[in-house]
């Protein structure tokens, strides 16, 4: 995951860019958040038998521990999960 994300940073920012909010850069977000996001987004993207979340809840405990601003990356992941996980987050019953 972590050679994947490496490796895949400016395409993931590009992913990134649009669910931010009006006014938001990539470059505005800190380097731990975005690392965390990029993490979380090849384990949304490549790993398709880890629930959809528990990888948000992982990840956003994970910013959190690292000093990060844990709600922006919960809320960001939310939304990429949206996006990379459909089906998945579909409510019930739809």
């Amino acid at each position: 995951i972590v050679f994947a994300a490496s490796d895949s940073g400016e395409a993931i920012n590009a992913v990134i860019a649009p669910l931010l909010s009006e006014g938001w850069v990539i470059e505005r977000i800190g380097e731990v958040d975005r690392a965390v996001l990029w993490l979380a987004y090849i384990e949304l993207r490549d790993l398709a038998h880890v629930p959809v979340r528990a990888v948000i809840t992982e990840y956003t405990a994970l910013a959190e521990t690292c000093g990060a601003d844990s709600g922006f990356v919960n809320a960001l992941l939310d939304r990429l999960a949206r996006d990379l996980r459909v089906a998945e987050m579909q409510p019930a019953g739809s």
